[in-house]
């Protein structure tokens, strides 16, 4: 029992005497142990500060995405407007062109009728009435009181002028022609009467 409480005792006294010798060493290893929480402090407060920044940039990203897309929109409302706008005046003017047209081919229909003295009136007759009716017509779709969308004016103004368009051929042709044949009768007579003087017959 002597052996074993002596032996107890110079274990304690070696302990407190490592404890009392090495105080340098437990001061350090407490600051070190104090420096490594405030690094961890200091990390994870970094860790929190870069989480907030990513967030708040999230947000400003949202928010300059959404005034772009924003932006995106009023410019697509803008030239949507102004391109409805120009196909508008585009159908009126093209509109506007194809009528003129139309117009100076059914006055040229009239003019070529109104020289014609020929065998051929009957069919005259039936190119002008076609001409006609699709001059009545064309004057109808023309008007704005009548219901119809912008490409369908187009597509009926051109029907009507193509067959204008015929007409006019049809009486062209018959106006040459008879062009042709007054000018043959006109030969014929001045050969007659050349002729004539040639023999002493006049």
């Amino acid at each position: 029992m002597k052996k074993v409480s002596l032996m107890v005792g110079v274990l304690w006294m070696n302990v407190v005497n490592a404890q009392s010798i090495d105080p340098v060493s437990m001061i350090l290893a407490k600051a070190i142990k104090v420096i490594d929480l405030k690094v961890q402090r200091l990390q994870y407060e970094t860790m929190v500060l870069q989480r907030l920044q990513e967030v708040a940039e999230q947000k400003l990203s949202t928010t300059k995405l959404a005034e772009i897309r924003k932006w995106q929109d009023q410019l697509q409302r803008l030239y949507a407007d102004y391109f409805q706008e120009m196909r508008q005046a585009k159908t009126v003017i093209t509109s506007s062109v194809g009528v003129q047209r139309t117009l100076v081919r059914y006055q040229e229909l009239i003019r070529l009728y109104a020289g014609l003295h020929s065998a051929d009136m009957d069919l005259a007759n039936e190119f002008l009435g076609k001409g006609k009716s699709a001059y009545q017509t064309l004057l109808k779709v023309t008007n704005d009181g009548i219901s119809m969308s912008d490409a369908e004016r187009l597509e009926m103004i051109q029907v009507l002028n193509n067959v204008i368009e015929q007409s006019l051929i049809g009486i062209r042709s018959i106006s040459e022609k008879h062009k042709q044949q007054f000018m043959q009768v006109e030969k014929r007579k001045n050969d007659n009467q050349q002729a004539k003087k040639i023999y002493g017959l006049q």
